[in-house]
């Protein structure tokens, strides 16, 4: 007689296959044989296909297919863990009819919870009849009367990270031996259900990533503060998909926040409507620097607004979080939904994260608002704007990826943790480089001391020892070509701008330098043999930080009244003429 090992639980037994002279036990002992055998094929099938499964929605038709099809449950329920609601949510169904999934949920809110006995005590559940058990209701052993009911857990990592619930007709033959399959069955699936919610996160993360950066630059596109605040609450609304993003800012004089910005339908409404910052109030928690979310008929007995001619009960869940710049209060960012939404951590995590690309761009617009007039306070709003659109942007980047390597360090993931931390390498290379010229043109735009082509030409020489472009300088009858202080200094840093767009972008191996006087006029050519551009992109609403530079250029040329001219083609290089009254000659 031959004979066939197999497993109860967790114990491998002998179990005889009958013969021909067995002609007793061979109905019974052949069946529960190939009971048996489809139970491990079952096993075997499921290993090898969940390996190649990441999408969860089809781990949990597939489980479907296995518990419906080959093994023929009438009804099943799959639970996860949801974290955001510290709780096994209902994730998945199969024949289960919408009055009686309402019925099992009501019973675990009245605390006859089965999914999370099951998942505390990490072992099966098993009742022979659901009509003979007291714990379900009524309703449920009137429905399932010839029923029996078997949870078990889905665990991977040493965690319970799901329950499945079957409900059918069919009694086991053997209870101890299928418990014992369906709780391998549930630690294969796990596996698989974990290793989905992984990659899901970490693709989610990257997404998330992404889209920070997009709306960062996108809000860091403007200088003025109405344009930057406009952006703040539309990117608000749109990285949490509410129908209403808001801006307010803190008014220190007036104790009390301003919404500056409200964008989606119906929301301008909002703006120009203050918070106050009484104690215990809406806006004292956020300058205290507490985050709030919440629905509004549970949060507000009034409006939270000073004035009270606004409907508040149209909006029904909101989120709003503060805007710190170290000890200084700037104000808030939140969005508001119409509809009911319990907001949640990754919800918040990313409202703070967008707030992190705010702080630069509000004060930059703040500076520029404030510093539009004078000589010495116009170049210090030139200097904030090219600061905010290096330095700023690189550091938001570089914030990113420094939390993206955090996180795969925390997991162990050190491959992706390394690749991470190679692009923080590269791009802090870059932004080293940027700041150094920056610094380094600080230092010579100096024009006082001397007149101001010997400045020009003693910092093309040091310009090239520095970055190693060959910079040619040649000018026609220099003894009658002198400026102000004011000129020369803006003509200095045109120039600057220019050699800076050129390193940056041009891949230039030479640039010329050219002026001369033409017909009441003072021309100056700086032309490179580098790659080129089409100038139609910039004509045309396109934004780069090489469109920046010219802007910068551009505007310096008209505040000495002058015009900026731009000859390029890709491939060919550039060539920019400035042309200046000869009034400006001393």
């Amino acid at each position: 007689m031959q004979s066939k090992k197999k497993l109860i639980n967790g114990n491998l037994q002998s179990k005889k296959i009958p013969s021909n002279g067995d002609k007793a036990l061979a109905g019974i002992t052949l069946f529960d044989w190939k009971k048996e055998k489809n139970r491990l094929e079952i096993l075997n099938e499921v290993g090898l296909a969940v390996t190649q499964m990441l999408d969860l929605d089809q781990i949990l038709k597939y489980t479907e297919n296995i518990l419906v099809v080959r093994l023929g449950i009438a009804e099943c329920l799959i639970y996860l863990w949801d974290g955001e609601v510290d709780n096994y949510k209902m994730w998945h169904s199969y024949g289960v009819e919408d009055r009686m999934t309402q019925e099992i949920e009501m019973n675990r809110q009245a605390g006859m919870d089965f999914v999370q006995e099951i998942a505390n005590t990490r072992k099966a559940m098993f009742v022979p009849k659901i009509n003979e058990d007291q714990r379900f209701k009524s309703e449920m052993r009137n429905r399932y009367r010839d029923h029996y009911y078997f949870g078990f857990p889905l665990i991977s990592r040493t965690m319970v990270i799901g329950v499945i619930e079957l409900i059918s007709p069919s009694l086991p033959t053997y209870e101890s031996e299928n418990i014992f399959f369906l709780e391998s069955l549930g630690r294969e699936i796990g596996v698989a259900i974990d290793n989905a919610f992984l990659v899901a996160k970490a693709k989610k993360q990257q997404d998330d990533a992404m889209t920070l950066y997009q709306l960062g630059t996108r809000i860091s596109s403007s200088l003025i503060l109405s344009e930057v605040l406009e952006a703040v609450a539309d990117s608000a609304r749109s990285l949490l998909k509410t129908e209403i993003g808001v801006v307010g800012l803190f008014q220190e004089s007036c104790q009390n926040i301003k919404i500056w910005s409200a964008s989606g339908e119906d929301a301008r409404k909002l703006e120009g409507l203050t918070i106050n910052l009484e104690e215990n109030s809406f806006g004292s928690k956020l300058y205290a620097r507490e985050t709030i979310s919440g629905r509004t008929s549970q949060q507000f007995k009034h409006p939270p607004f000073n004035e009270r001619n606004i409907d508040f009960k149209e909006f029904d869940s909101f989120l709003a979080i503060p805007l710190h710049l170290g000890e200084i209060f700037l104000g808030i960012i939140g969005v508001i939904s119409r509809k009911p939404r319990n907001f949640n951590k990754r919800d918040t995590q990313l409202l703070k994260q967008l707030g992190y690309q705010v702080f630069v761009a509000i004060e930059n617009a703040r500076l520029h608002q404030q510093l539009r007039y004078g000589a010495a306070l116009e170049e210090q709003n030139r200097l904030a704007r090219e600061l905010h659109d290096n330095l700023a942007q690189a550091m938001g980047y570089i914030k990113i990826k420094a939390i993206m390597s955090h996180d795969m360090l925390v997991k162990q993931d050190f491959e992706k943790a390394h690749v991470h931390l190679d692009e923080l390498i590269n791009t802090t290379s870059v932004l080293y480089t940027d700041i150094r010229e920056a610094i380094f043109n600080l230092r010579n735009t100096d024009s006082d001391h001397g007149d101001f082509f010997s400045a020009l030409q003693e910092y093309l020489t040091e310009y090239q020892q520095y970055y190693g472009l060959e910079v040619r300088f040649t000018m026609d009858d220099s003894s009658s070509l002198e400026f102000s202080p004011e000129v020369a200094n803006q003509l200095m840093r045109i120039v600057q701008e220019a050699l800076s767009n050129v390193r940056r972008h041009a891949c230039a191996q030479k640039v010329w330098i050219h002026c001369w006087q033409d017909q009441g006029e003072i021309k100056i050519s700086i032309e490179d043999d580098g790659s080129g551009f089409d100038p139609q992109e910039f004509s045309t609403g396109e934004t780069s930080k090489q469109s920046f530079g010219l802007q910068i250029m551009r505007e310096r040329v008209q505040y000495i009244n002058g015009e900026l001219k731009i000859d390029s083609e890709p491939g060919k290089g550039t060539k920019i003429l400035i042309q200046i009254p000869s009034i400006y000659i001393r």
